[in-house]
């Protein structure tokens, strides 16, 4: 239409948790998907906050979300804009202040116990259940009285989460892209609680449940989908069977 693009002129970013000031400065500024010189692109702004999240949630802010960034574009001239990146804290918002809750910065998140079950069914659900319970290599495995029984040690290579290191979501994806691997299981799913804190416990953790249900000795073609429980994150994986045994070896 004869018109001359907007340019990104400047970038600059409006920060308030300080923590998070430093670190999303360096990595943006190796990073960021807005290039200085580069058209102004609206889609390319919804990207880089994908990315953003990503990168804080990768280095342990279970909750932290894409609401708490936004983007300001204020016109310089003609044809020139400036990219403002700003992140909020916790309860840094008209709503919270009306009801009285103070802003505080974002919290890291470590893990503190993991359950594995490996005999879920997304069906019954575990009420009423009678279920063992194992303590192996600092792992809860759970399973009902005569179920299958897994490997221990080769389960434990697929799981990437540990206990007391902090939450990183590549490492909840690739846990979930290794156990679909496994190709033994049709349902997976991986959520997250916190931990209550009080006086004594003041740590931010999380506790880790996955539950597993066991294919019947077929392969599967699986399929991803993140799931936002109370804020956070968890996975859940569905699959398609084709025929197939894939139990062997892994099955004790």
């Amino acid at each position: 239409n004869g018109k001359v693009p907007f340019r990104i002129d400047s970038i600059t970013f409006n920060i308030s948790d300080p923590v998070l000031d430093v670190h999303v400065r360096a990595d943006c500024a190796q990073n960021s998907l807005i290039k200085k010189g580069a058209i102004y692109d609206a889609d390319i702004l919804g990207k880089e906050r994908e990315r953003i999240t990503h990168e804080i949630r990768d280095c342990g802010y279970y909750y932290f979300n894409p609401q708490y960034l936004h983007f300001f574009v204020p016109v310089l001239d003609s044809n020139k804009v400036n990219i403002v990146i700003g992140l909020k804290r916790i309860n840094e918002s008209k709503a919270a202040e009306d009801q009285g809750l103070q802003p505080e910065n974002h919290h890291k998140y470590s893990l503190k116990n993991i359950y594995i079950q490996t005999d879920y069914n997304p069906r019954e659900g575990n009420s009423n259940k009678i279920l063992d319970t194992v303590l192996y290599k600092n792992v809860y495995f759970i399973s009902s009285p005569g179920s299958p029984k897994y490997t221990y040690n080769r389960l434990l290579q697929t799981i990437f989460l540990k206990k007391d290191e902090n939450f990183e979501l590549g490492k909840l994806e690739e846990t979930n892209k290794r156990l679909s691997d496994l190709a033994v299981f049709k349902f997976i799913n991986i959520s997250f609680d916190s931990v209550h804190r009080d006086s004594v416990n003041i740590k931010y953790e999380l506790n880790v449940s996955i539950q597993l249900s066991p294919s019947k000795r077929q392969s599967m073609s699986l399929e991803t989908e993140g799931t936002n429980q109370g804020g956070g994150l968890g996975i859940i994986a569905n699959a398609d069977y084709r025929n197939k045994n894939t139990f062997s070896g892994f099955e004790t």
